[in-house]
């Protein structure tokens, strides 16, 4: 059962990005008031505070951190999609799909703070370079 949740995931996550609306064009520095710079903030929601493919800590990736609240979250990164679903109990539970550059993680969401983080990309990994499908031995 968790592979086919993981299938299901990687397909979400494959098949979402035909699925999104049409974004506004990036304003350059002549575009805001005073000459401020608004890409930084753009860039660093695409990429939710992830800087390097050895993202994975011991609380979180980047920005999206266990117990940080929703709206945080959403400040830092881009939440793909928010919704209600059967979770790994059987009971149904809030996940936010969160774009964190490369990769997206599943985040689970109770009262409004992130509960658990679900990684199943191989591209992120910890200093220790493991993650998802590393051997161990």
């Amino acid at each position: 059962m968790p592979r086919a949740r993981a299938r299901l995931l990687l397909a979400t996550v494959l098949l979402l990005p035909g699925c999104r609306t049409a974004e506004p064009p990036a304003r350059s520095r002549a575009d805001t008031p005073g000459g401020a710079r608004t890409d930084t903030a753009a860039a660093a929601a695409a990429t939710c505070g992830v800087t390097s493919r050895y993202a994975l800590g011991d609380s979180g990736v980047g920005a999206l951190r266990v117990g940080a609240p929703l709206a945080a979250v959403r400040a830092a990164c881009r939440v793909v999609r928010d919704t209600t679903g059967p979770g790994a109990e059987g009971m149904p539970e809030r996940v936010a799909l969160v774009d964190v550059g490369a990769a997206a993680v599943a985040a689970t969401i109770v009262h409004d703070s992130v509960w658990r983080l679900s990684v199943t990309d191989s591209l992120l990994r910890t200093a220790d370079s493991l993650g998802v499908g590393t051997p161990l031995g």
